[in-house]
């Protein structure tokens, strides 16, 4: 995400149905028709997974991730992916995905109690791969600590992850979250995680 991106408005029933029959009747017809070709074998998990990575990645904002997730969460989508081999990719992807729903929540004020439990949810799900360490999981939970404002613990674990690897972008995300926290003494997603000052 960049500053610069404008973040339409979501609501809560945008991204969380009130039943999982609502989630087809929520999807685009152009992920319908991925539906169905995924479920027919016409088309393999893998290239499943980079297609909707690639819908995600075209926007800073992100915009994709709220069809993404509805796909994701679809019934039968989640019952013939996480019976398969790729059932390891399915909650990385679905957790990838979340989180990108969380934070676009949480850059709205209105939006940040529902980007909490997206987070958690997040965390959750990358906790169901088999054998996660302690580097997959790190981001999310100092940024659930974030909003606890608990500044200490995100400190240990922004310390979890390697400055070299492929999170490192992470690092510096908290250390804007864990700065605006310090300076401001609440937290504002918003402003952190974009490290702008408050009345710019």
């Amino acid at each position: 995400m960049t500053h610069s991106e404008q973040i339409p408005s979501l609501k809560s029933s945008d991204l969380v149905p009130e039943s999982k029959q609502e989630v087809a009747a929520q999807l685009p017809e152009n992920y319908i028709m991925l539906k169905n070709r995924l479920l027919a074998g016409d088309l393999d998990p893998v290239d499943f997974r980079n297609i909707l990575i690639q819908a995600d990645q075209n926007t800073n904002d992100r915009e994709a991730s709220e069809d993404n997730y509805l796909l994701l969460k679809d019934p039968q989508v989640e019952h013939f992916l996480t019976n398969t081999e790729f059932r390891d990719g399915y909650f990385l992807l679905l957790s990838f995905t979340t989180l990108h729903c969380a934070q676009r929540l949480a850059m709205q004020e209105e939006g940040s109690t529902l980007a909490q439990k997206m987070f958690i949810e997040a965390l959750s799900l990358k906790q169901k791969v088999s054998n996660p360490t302690e580097e997959d999981t790190a981001y999310l939970k100092a940024t659930i600590a974030y909003f606890s404002g608990d500044t200490k613990r995100m400190e240990i674990l922004k310390l979890k992850i390697d400055p070299n690897g492929t999170m490192k972008i992470n690092i510096k995300v908290l250390e804007r979250l864990i700065n605006g926290l310090k300076e401001y003494g609440k937290p504002n997603y918003k402003r952190d995680y974009f490290g702008i000052e408050e009345n710019a």
